[in-house]
């Protein structure tokens, strides 16, 4: 049996072995939520090797922000540079600014998955970013939106 990890990459992820995902309207009671996934990319990695059987695990955070001020201009500067900088960040307070960038480990993304939550749904790759306890945003006119196979499993 071979195990599989995150690939160890350098500066730039030209193969886009990372896949970082941004789940947005996680909670309906908190409309800026979002949920971040980061995790090896399965498309990648299963193009490469050989295999029967394969396990991937991801880093999930849940972001609870006020607006969605800060998500905006990001994915904006985003989509004008087609890529961004994923670094390791130490905060040593809640002031951001004082913040310490680890920019030797720095990585050179292109490649971002941005999804409504409502969107995900039963062997999608981005569903284990919905948890049980979540209340996706559904948009009005979504009467059988596919997260709801996540809650309702057949």
């Amino acid at each position: 049996m071979r195990i599989l990890g995150i690939p160890r990459l350098r500066t730039n992820d030209e193969k886009e072995q990372l896949r970082i995902a941004i789940i947005r309207g996680v909670n309906n009671k908190k409309p800026h939520s979002y949920r971040v996934s980061v995790g090896s990319n399965p498309n990648v990695v299963l193009q490469t090797q050989s295999m029967r059987r394969a396990t991937f695990l991801n880093r999930l955070n849940t972001m609870e922000p006020n607006s969605n001020k800060n998500l905006e201009i990001f994915l904006g500067s985003y989509n004008t540079l087609s890529g961004y900088i994923f670094a390791p960040v130490f905060a040593h307070n809640e002031v951001l600014s004082e913040a310490e960038v680890f920019w030797d480990h720095a990585l050179h993304k292109r490649e971002l998955h941005v999804r409504e939550a409502w969107e995900v749904g039963k062997n999608d790759i981005d569903s284990p970013a919905i948890h049980r306890n979540d209340m996706p945003i559904i948009p009005d006119g979504q009467n059988n939106p596919p997260v709801s196979e996540l809650f309702n499993p057949k």
